[in-house]
């Protein structure tokens, strides 16, 4: 079984492609095991059913009709036996909630190869959705600017309730999340569209240099653009020792006593906890997102970038969402607010407690410094 297990594990990741659209080893899964313990399971009870009805055994067959006719003499006509109707309803219940789960993994495959999957696949499905909303959007009709953005929402909603992973999955989120920040400028949610647009920025860096099909959002979308040097600078921060918690860093102050008096940290006034994805609880997914951005002299996070991913992009998306919901108390220096680093690094884990079922094992509370 274990062997079967193993085998079933490594035919998953060759077919959704896992490994290699995020660089990163994944060991066999509970689900992968239920699958061959579901294949022996089915095994076993052929095996019993045989013999017990076949004539499997030459030698034993002639006494075994002559016990089952002196049976059926005394006691009428031959009853399924009990104990193998328990064996049997086990054996299919483990099958079927087996193979139910595996269907899960096939699920993800689909986003792999549209070809492969036909055009009913899921891939196909949203690539269709995205080109309505993006053909919605340009129409640029301000009757339906609400719609619109509502259908980009339902877009996103549902790349991330798939749990869409891989190069072509990131780069989908990327331009659904800018569909939404179009949305958004239109409705004059400008702190909203600014922080999905940046966002999108992250997960398809192409549209740093092609976000000109809506003429009236362009000044916005130029005025908000991430440059690449600023997110390799990011990334280049992320190579030194980071903290398991959200600290704000303080850039180009002086460590001197004398300015460490006048220097207040930013305080944490509101905190919204990242949703612990159920995909990734299922496929008992883990690792590490390390998030940097800016807390504004109001208190407000500012250019999110992704300093360090943990393979996973639905996992990278709903840090970011939630840390846009965070609000400080702006630091000060001599009583005047600034403009302040934050980072958090956040770790994903399955959580044995059905209380912490929908949220990450660690979800760090910034300080300052």
């Amino acid at each position: 079984m274990v062997v079967l297990g193993f085998i079933f594990h490594r035919l998953n990741v060759s077919v959704t492609a896992v490994e290699a659209a995020t660089g990163r080893t994944y060991l066999p899964s509970v689900m992968e095991f239920l699958v061959s313990a579901s294949l022996v399971a089915v095994g076993i009870w052929i095996f019993l059913l045989a013999c017990r009805y076949l004539p499997i055994f030459p030698e034993g067959a002639m006494a075994e009709e002559e016990r089952i006719g002196q049976h059926a003499a005394r006691v009428g006509p031959i009853r399924y036996h009990v104990r193998m109707k328990l064996v049997s309803r086990f054996v299919l219940a483990v099958v079927a909630l087996s193979w139910a789960s595996a269907s899960r993994a096939q699920m993800a495959s689909q986003w792999c190869d549209v070809e492969r999957w036909g055009s009913g696949s899921q891939m196909a499905r949203l690539n269709r959705e995205f080109r309505e909303t993006y053909d919605a959007l340009r129409t640029n009709d301000p009757t339906t600017a609400k719609k619109s953005e509502k259908r980009a929402r339902k877009l996103l909603d549902g790349l991330l309730d798939a749990f869409v992973t891989g190069p072509d999955g990131r780069r989908l989120i990327g331009l659904a999340t800018y569909l939404l920040a179009l949305g958004e400028q239109r409705l004059g949610r400008s702190d909203d569209a600014a922080w999905h647009w940046q966002m999108a920025q992250n997960f398809a860096p192409e549209l740093r240099q092609a976000y000109g099909d809506f003429e009236d959002v362009v000044p916005f979308l130029r005025d908000h653009l991430l440059s690449a040097e600023h997110c390799e600078a990011a990334k280049e921060r992320a190579h030194g020792e980071t903290s398991p918690t959200a600290k704000p860093r303080v850039p180009a102050v002086s460590d001197s006593a004398a300015c460490r008096e006048q220097v207040v940290a930013p305080v944490l006034e509101r905190r919204v906890n990242p949703r612990y994805e159920l995909g990734g609880r299922m496929c008992l997914l883990n690792g590490v997102t390390v998030i940097e951005a800016y807390i504004d002299t109001h208190g407000i996070p500012r250019e999110p970038i992704v300093q360090r991913t943990c393979g996973v992009t639905v996992c990278d998306v709903v840090v970011m969402d939630a840390i846009r919901d965070w609000r400080y108390k702006p630091a000060t220096l001599a009583g005047k607010p600034y403009r302040t680093l934050l980072t958090v690094t956040l770790n994903f884990a399955p959580h044995s407690d059905p209380a912490h079922s929908g949220g990450p094992l660690h979800a760090p509370g910034p300080s300052g410094s």
